[in-house]
């Protein structure tokens, strides 16, 4: 709904003042476009380096951002282009440009300032109310939640590691989550982030297989946790629930399919 109040303009090659005067054209037409343009990420990931030009630039379209009420971020920048970007930019007070390590740090920050101005949700998110609306019963739900357990986990601490063979399910009661895999040349990536309400590791145990990537506490955060032993345990002393149990990890793997083709098929257009 709120895509268009976001821009990421890719960069490359060597920056100087001709190439960033075409850039700041392009983004004074952004900028003055209908609806308005809120945030705009500038991805150094493919510029050499840049000159001093292009950092006069830099300066004159951080000024026409200030005019519109833009913010404009800077990310993916290589070491030289940090240093001459943080000398000619980012050391005094008028900058209003603001720095992120990574093109996914800089499009979290547009998000939650996206977030932060619409009202918040009519329910708080949290286990309970997960359990809830996968099980479409409060007493079934507030039964299961009674045989988890509650675990409080401290920000940047490793939940789950790639590879692990464990069956245990999470359910994120507050704080966040987010998952990382490998890429090719080593480089960690994050997938998904995953906020209050959301059920993390249902497909390893239901696939029976290891982990497929590392789950991390982004701030700290509270989970339950059912253990593969506890559902086992289950089956045995009280059938009627572990079934509950079993329906609404189905649940809860359908709608993340259904999540998954919805995204496939943006793509696709």
């Amino acid at each position: 709904t709120h895509g268009s109040d976001v821009a990421v303009v890719s960069l490359q090659g060597f920056l100087f003042f001709g190439s960033v005067t075409q850039l700041s054209n392009h983004i004074r037409t952004l900028l003055e476009r209908t609806p308005p343009l809120h945030t705009v990420i500038l991805d150094f990931a493919q510029v050499s380096r840049l000159d001093g030009a292009a950092i006069l630039a830099l300066r004159k379209l951080d000024i026409l951002a200030q005019t519109k009420g833009a913010k404009v971020i800077l990310c993916e920048m290589n070491r030289y282009v940090d240093r001459d970007v943080r000398r000619g930019l980012l050391a005094g007070d008028t900058s209003t440009f603001e720095r992120c390590e990574t093109c996914d740090e800089a499009l979290e920050a547009a998000e939650e300032e996206i977030l932060s101005r619409l009202p918040p949700p009519p329910i708080e998110e949290n286990a309970l109310t997960a359990l809830q609306q996968l099980t479409r019963d409060a007493q079934i739900a507030n039964r299961l939640i009674e045989v988890m357990q509650r675990e409080e986990i401290e920000a940047k601490t490793t939940l789950v590691r790639s590879g692990e063979q464990s069956g245990d399910v999470f359910l994120i009661d507050s704080g966040s989550l987010s998952v990382y895999i490998s890429g090719k040349d080593g480089r960690r990536i994050r997938v998904q982030k995953q906020r209050p309400g959301a059920v993390v590791g249902e497909i390893a145990s239901y696939a029976g297989t290891g982990r497929t990537a590392d789950v991390e506490a982004d701030i700290d955060t509270v989970i339950y946790r059912m253990r593969e032993s506890r559902i086992r345990k289950l089956g045995r002393t009280d059938p009627d629930l572990a079934a509950a149990w079993h329906s609404a990890m189905a649940a809860a793997l359908a709608e993340k399919l259904r999540r998954t083709n919805q995204l496939l098929s943006e793509t696709a257009l």
